[in-house]
């Protein structure tokens, strides 16, 4: 079990914990459920998304956010929830809910692992140039990410 999926029930907790369950609220329990897209690949054929393909997604769904927030004024808070349900969606139906090293994820695994992987990117991208109420969402996020990795035990060799 790879270190991340490892922290999804923290992280999950901690996000909850954020904004009166914001992120339990944006969950992707109806879209990738719902009729799936057209496959495009054989279930046989279906890989786990790589680390390559994560950091991908989550650098063009950050590239996307800080654009709306910045120069639409689009609140993060809207634009970042909508990313991380379609990065959920796509992990869903081109990857058969699988991340490399993983076991297969749940809805709300897909969604808490994009959220983090896209918030982290958003703060590193583009925070100084956010207005204050999105870089607060920002920061609280990235120090709810971060307080739930320190909860998890050290794994062992």
């Amino acid at each position: 079990m790879s270190k991340l999926q490892r922290l999804f029930p923290a992280l999950s907790a901690a996000c909850l914990a954020l904004g009166s369950g914001y992120a339990h609220a944006q969950t992707p329990t109806a879209a990738p459920s719902a009729t799936p897209a057209p496959a495009t690949t054989s279930p046989a054929t279906v890989k786990p998304a790589s680390g390559t393909s994560i950091t991908d997604m989550s650098l063009s769904h950050a590239v996307n956010i800080c654009e709306l927030a910045v120069i639409a004024k689009v609140p993060v808070q809207t634009s970042l929830a909508t990313a991380a349900r379609a990065m959920a969606y796509v992990i869903q139906n081109q990857h058969g809910a699988q991340v490399a090293s993983t076991a297969t994820l749940t809805p709300e695994q897909m969604f808490d692992g994009s959220l983090i992987e896209i918030v982290t990117k958003v703060n590193s991208g583009c925070l100084a140039k956010l207005n204050a109420t999105d870089q607060k969402t920002v920061t609280t996020l990235v120090a709810g990410i971060n307080a739930a990795a320190k909860l998890q035990p050290a794994t062992a060799p």
